[in-house]
């Protein structure tokens, strides 16, 4: 399929990185490329998709990492099925279909017309990761502080660019902005994790909260130290502010039950 359709079929939830709205996109360039030295995996690939919002107009560029599949070894009479399989799926660029034999077959061959009661193999197609949006757009209403939305979108802007650490580091300033707002008396230079302490302790903020916050606090400690022998992939990155936005949502509103499992899974993921 052409990358165009790759892009529209993935992405389906889009905001706006200028008016953070979501009024849909149109796709004004997208390409991808690939380093693919003779007779070794693909090292690195990167797909760019630049969409004009339908809203205000302004465009924002929607990046890719292009990665290899596990090559496949097909039966004759599961071919149709792979095939459709891999044509259906949104993240697979070109599904390219290669064979063991034989080695002086026409160029035009397809698989449907080998003979082989053995199967053959299917080459490992290209496939598409979501990595970020530049600008980042999120969801977060005028009710929040703006230096706290400013830090939730330049740490989603640096999923795009697969900063990870960055990332952690924004999300843990947001967080930080976040306990700051409720104006309670701390020593000076108070650290992060005494002040959500102090927050907790006199009812500022509950527990659900609380393990939230603390959770960002560590990951952002991980990005931000060289002394950490972790190292913090983009998945869980996205997955750390998806959490952010989770926990400003819930100090604004009450949506205790879904940070809490959000919390949860990231916590496990560092226990690994």
């Amino acid at each position: 399929m052409a990358i165009k359709t790759n892009v529209e079929r993935m992405i389906t939830d889009f905001t706006c990185g200028y008016c953070l709205t979501q009024p849909g996109y149109d796709i004004v360039f997208a390409d991808y490329s690939a380093l693919r030295p003779f007779g070794i995996p693909l090292e690195i690939g990167r797909a760019f998709a630049v969409v004009r919002c339908r809203h205000c107009k302004m465009l924002n560029v929607l990046v890719f990492s292009v990665e290899d599949d596990e090559p496949l070894v097909v039966k004759e009479e599961d071919l149709q099925l792979v095939m459709m399989a891999l044509d259906d799926d949104p993240q697979i660029i070109d599904p390219r279909w290669d064979w063991d034999k034989p080695s002086d077959r026409p160029a035009e061959t397809k698989p449907t017309d080998l003979p082989w009661d053995d199967g053959f193999e299917v080459a490992a197609p290209e496939r598409l990761n979501y990595m970020g949006q530049y600008p980042y757009g999120h969801r977060l209403g005028d009710s929040i502080p703006r230096a706290i939305r400013q830090d939730i979108q330049e740490a989603g802007s640096c999923l795009a660019i697969n900063a990870a650490n960055a990332c952690t580091i924004m999300c843990r300033r947001a967080i930080e902005r976040l306990a700051k707002s409720f104006n309670i008396y701390t020593k000076q230079k108070e650290n992060l994790s005494r002040l959500l302490q102090e927050l907790r302790d006199q009812g500022h903020i509950d527990g659900t909260l609380f393990d939230a916050l603390n959770e960002i606090r560590n990951w952002g400690n991980i990005g931000a130290h060289a002394d950490e022998e972790e190292s913090i992939a983009l998945d869980e990155a996205r997955r750390i502010l998806e959490l952010v936005i989770q926990a400003i949502g819930y100090a604004y509103s009450n949506q205790k039950e879904r940070l809490e499992r959000s919390t949860r899974h990231l916590s496990a993921c560092r226990a690994r």
